[in-house]
């Protein structure tokens, strides 16, 4: 019992020394010059790779591996305003959705259609 009440009060410690500290200052991170470069070459990307052979998320997703410059840096400026882990979800998230993404802008503009509406 002593050993268990013990444990209780070492996890009410470290909790409050995990909560307690001060929030940094947070940014938004689609005010960020990083972002607005990441989606610039996200549209240029889509533009090139709109009249590419292949399926559109073929497309898409070699569109993307060429923002991976864009897309690290966009990383590295989260990292520096948010929680380590916060910034690689954003990065493994990022890496995940922006071919989807770009093979919808794709499909669309292979159909006639505004891909921005």
């Amino acid at each position: 019992m002593m050993k268990f009440i013990g444990l209780a009060l070492v996890v009410v410690a470290l909790a409050g020394c995990e909560t307690s500290g001060e929030a940094g200052k947070k940014k938004d991170i689609h005010s960020m010059p990083e972002y607005a470069a990441h989606e610039t070459c996200l549209g240029k990307q889509a533009f090139i790779f709109k009249d590419a052979e292949g399926t559109p998320l073929e497309a898409g997703t070699i569109a993307s591996a060429a923002c991976n410059s864009t897309r690290v840096a966009l990383y590295q400026a989260i990292r520096k305003v948010e929680s380590p882990s916060f910034a690689k979800g954003y990065l493994e998230a990022s890496e995940e959705n922006d071919p989807k993404m770009i093979a919808g802008v794709i499909a669309k503009a292979r159909m006639g259609k505004d891909p921005f509406s």
